[in-house]
Formats: C-alpha cells, structure tokens, sequence
C-alpha cells in the first residue's frame, strides 16, 4: 500500500543472458500484448485476471507505466532520472 515501493531484482543465470531483453524493449512488449489482448480477445483480459497469478499482472499494469516513463526520460537526458523518495 502507498507510499511503500517495492523494489524488484532479478538476477538472471550465465545460461539466460544471451536471451534477456532490454528492460525498456519488455516492458514495451507486455504493455502492447495487453493492448492486443483487450483489443482483440477481451473475454482473455477477464482470464488473465482470474488466474491464480493475477495479483502479479495487476501488479505490473498499475506500476509499470510509470518505471517506464521514467526510463525513457533517463533516455532522453542521458542521467539517471528518479522522482524524490517518499519522507
């Protein structure tokens, strides 16, 4: 609950590296693969969200626009771009 953050670390094995994305390039394919599922198939968006994982995918759609705003605009200005910790 806000305004605790969860930090996420995954450290992938020698044997994955070679098929890791770029963090921005995966959460740009999750985002457009929920857009193509609730555009196309939303009666599949409703499954997504009855799974027993489902607290994950509500997880990502509700902090995952905002990281990847933030990356781009790190991007963009070349530095680490980050809003002000919560006091």
């Amino acid at each position: 609950m806000p305004p605790y953050r969860k930090n996420y670390v995954y450290l992938s094995p020698d044997i994955e590296q070679a098929h890791r994305l770029p963090q921005i390039l995966s959460i740009y394919a999750f985002v457009y693969y929920l857009g193509s599922v609730t555009r196309y198939r939303p009666y599949f968006f409703d499954d997504l969200l009855n799974r027993p994982d489902a607290a994950h995918i509500e997880e990502l759609i509700s902090n995952v626009p905002q990281q990847f705003l933030f990356l781009i605009a790190s991007e963009f200005a070349g530095r680490e771009v980050a809003h002000a910790p919560i006091v």
